[in-house]
C-alpha cells in the first residue's frame, strides 16, 4: 500500500514539460534535475548581452560536470551547455555519466520535441550499446558531432580535445523560427 501512495505522490507532481530555455533562471534551477544533482552556482560574469552563470554538481560528479547556463537581461535561460570528461563517461562511472546526461535531456528538452532526442534518451536508459542512434554514437565517442533540433530546442553533442582532456559538450540553444 505505501508503495502506491509514494507512487499517486508523485504522480502528482505537476511536469511542465517546458524544458529549461526561455525560462526563468530561477525556476530552473528549483526543479528536480537541478536538486537532485545539487548543481550550485561557482560563478556569475558579464559579457555582451549575456550573464553567464556556471554551476557545477555534488562531489563526486564535481570532478567531471560543468554547466555554463547564458541569460537574457530579463533573466532568461537562453543557452545550456554542460561538459563532460570522456573518462567519465567511457571508465567505471559510465552508468553515472549516462544517467546524468538521460536525466538533463529528459527534463531540459520538451517532452516530444524531437525524435532523435527520444531515441537518446531511451538508448541511455539502458547500458552500452554496441551500434546506436547518430546521436548515441557522439555520446559514445565514436562520432565527433551532431545538432538535431526540434520544434523548440536545438541539441549538439559534439566531442573535442585529446588524450585525458577530452571532452563531451551538450548544448541547447532555441530552436531557429520555422519560416513555413
Amino acid at each position: 500500500m505505501l508503495p502506491l501512495i509514494m507512487w499517486l505522490a508523485l504522480a502528482a507532481v505537476p511536469q511542465s514539460g517546458q524544458g529549461f530555455l526561455n525560462r526563468d533562471f530561477t525556476d530552473v534551477v528549483k526543479t528536480e534535475f537541478f536538486t537532485a544533482f545539487r548543481l550550485a552556482e561557482v560563478r556569475r560574469r558579464f559579457s555582451g548581452e549575456f550573464e553567464h552563470v556556471v554551476l557545477e554538481p555534488a562531489a563526486p560528479l564535481r570532478e567531471h560536470v560543468r554547466m555554463m547556463i547564458r541569460l537574457n537581461g530579463e533573466g532568461e535561460t537562453r543557452i545550456i551547455d554542460v561538459t563532460i570528461d570522456r573518462g567519465f563517461i567511457d571508465g567505471e562511472t559510465s552508468t553515472a555519466a549516462r544517467d546524468f546526461v538521460r536525466r538533463f535531456l529528459s527534463a531540459g528538452i520538451p517532452k516530444g520535441d524531437d525524435p532523435a532526442i527520444d531515441t537518446l534518451v531511451k538508448e541511455l536508459s539502458g547500458g552500452p550499446i554496441e551500434k546506436g542512434s547518430r546521436a548515441y554514437e557522439v555520446f559514445a565517442g565514436r562520432q565527433e558531432t551532431i545538432t538535431v533540433g526540434g520544434k523548440r530546442t536545438r541539441l549538439t553533442l559534439s566531442n573535442g580535445g585529446q588524450g585525458a582532456a577530452r571532452l563531451l559538450r551538450l548544448s541547447l540553444h532555441r530552436a531557429p523560427a520555422n519560416p513555413g
